[in-house]
């Protein structure tokens, strides 16, 4: 059994657009991916509203994901993958290569702490990670309220796949570009409907298991 970890924010908890209630299992892009893979895997979700690289939101407590990421780690484990994909929150601090760097930081941890002296490797056979660049935001965001304090989310954003390429490639990490399979609902402007949840689950699964094929 191979075990997946799924490290990330709203779109991998599986937020609805603008109702915020959650989507059943089998729509999530997770759920979609399992199906794929099949029984030889398993799929964590850790998603989490909110959730940043390494970030901290004071009005939101909790959502930084380095400070997350070990007690995951070893609650989760034994793993033989880690799939990262956060940036889109960071996006109130910083801008897509902020966010990439708190990306770098994120998967410089994992490859630290899976050599811990624990009871049990985290890792079975060493950390694998596929870092992900998040989808875009949509252009209607700059047109709502800037109380959200999202406004130039959309433009910022569109240094995702670039700055999370160059993250990857100088990690020596897998890498895909959420934004290549999935876009945000116009309803508002970060959350992915069923469709695209289905399309980047079908691109999860083929990325993971040709990831694990290479093993």
């Amino acid at each position: 059994m191979r075990r997946i970890l799924c490290y990330g924010d709203s779109n991998t908890w599986g937020y609805i657009p603008a109702s915020g209630a959650r989507y059943e299992p089998d729509v999530r892009w997770t759920g979609v991916a399992q199906r794929l893979l099949g029984s030889d895997y398993t799929l964590i979700e850790e998603g989490m509203n909110g959730r940043t690289t390494v970030y901290e939101n004071p009005l939101s407590p909790g959502r930084n994901g380095m400070e997350y990421l070990l007690a995951c780690l070893i609650s989760q484990k034994p793993l033989d993958m880690a799939v990262v994909m956060l940036g889109t929150n960071d996006l109130r601090w910083t801008d897509g290569y902020g966010a990439a760097d708190g990306a770098r930081r994120l998967v410089r941890q994992i490859r630290l702490y899976s050599h811990l002296e624990e009871s049990s490797p985290i890792f079975v056979n060493g950390p694998k990670v596929l870092l992900v660049a998040p989808i875009l935001a949509h252009e209607s965001i700059n047109e709502r309220d800037v109380v959200e304090h999202r406004y130039a989310f959309p433009q910022k954003s569109r240094d995702f796949a670039r700055a999370y390429g160059a993250v990857a490639k100088e990690l020596g990490v897998d890498f895909l570009d959420a934004a290549l399979y999935a876009k945000p609902s116009a309803k508002d402007g970060l959350h992915m409907e069923p469709e695209d949840h289905r399309a980047l689950g079908e691109a999860m699964a083929r990325k993971i298991r040709e990831m694990m094929e290479k093993a």
